[in-house]
């Protein structure tokens, strides 16, 4: 199982809407996936698969550069699933 992880400054706007809509794609595209939101100061990179950032934390989330996905508008959902399943199969090998 992948663990999936949407991330905002708060943990309680975009990056739920994120969750939501990641939710929606793995669970349409068949992958065994759990997916979660957080704010960035909680977050522990390591314990995650992906991670979509909702701004750009690159100093938070230094070291960690492979894990991270990016969307340029949250709201296409085209983008965001393609842009998971291209790191599921990235991560497949």
């Amino acid at each position: 199982m992948y663990k999936i992880i949407a991330v905002c400054a708060s943990g309680v706007g975009s990056s739920l809407m994120t969750k939501l809509y990641a939710q929606q794609i793995v669970d349409a595209e068949g992958i065994d996936a759990s997916v979660e939101n957080s704010d960035i100061t909680s977050l522990s990179p390591k314990d995650y698969d992906i991670i979509i950032p909702t701004s750009d934390f690159s100093e938070a989330l230094s070291g960690y550069e492979d894990k991270i996905v990016k969307v340029s508008n949250l709201t296409n959902k085209q983008e965001l699933r393609d842009v998971i399943v291209n790191k599921i199969k990235e991560l497949e090998g």
